[in-house]
């Protein structure tokens, strides 16, 4: 039977610190987990937004019949990782850059006990900007090319859509 000591100096508990899944000082040599990973939503961490640019980008690396489908299903597909853009899903997107202001968990609405309600109407946030210091997009630029096919180059970036 262990004791509470050495149980404790198994445990891995450190997960929402950067680098946590760090094993014996060298980085990614334990191998990550769903216990051990930092999370795909927590947007504030550089390394989380290169992992979701870098899925955005594997996502959209071929071509396309209809570039609204597409911004469809990537906002489904954001949704999962807890991010969000509105958009008319039924208006149809042609060439060009398309921006969106993203929001994480749909944003918040509400009030703070130093806010003035009665002066200044209901906080709105996107729940960004408040951990990383600006608000973020999702920037599509869609193109057509030789074979009538679209071509989507799709981010997410620091910045605001308005």
């Amino acid at each position: 039977m262990k004791h509470f000591k050495q149980l404790v100096q198994e445990l891995v508990e450190s997960e929402y610190s950067p680098g946590s899944y760090e094993h014996g000082g060298v980085a990614g040599a334990g191998g990550r987990s769903a216990h051990s990973d930092l999370g795909s939503y927590r947007i504030e961490l550089d390394e989380i937004v290169g992992r979701i640019n870098a899925f955005i980008k594997e996502y959209t690396d071929r071509d396309f019949i209809d570039p609204t489908s597409l911004r469809n299903q990537l906002k489904a597909r954001l949704n999962h990782v807890g991010l969000d853009f509105e958009c008319d899903s039924k208006s149809r997107l042609g060439e060009g850059n398309h921006v969106y202001q993203l929001s994480r968990f749909g944003g918040s609405f509400g009030t703070t006990p130093t806010h003035n309600l009665m002066k200044d109407g209901f906080l709105k946030s996107d729940m960004i900007k408040e951990f990383t210091g600006s608000s973020m997009i999702l920037s599509l630029n869609v193109s057509r090319n030789d074979n009538s096919m679209f071509s989507v180059d799709a981010k997410i970036v620091p910045g605001d859509a308005s």
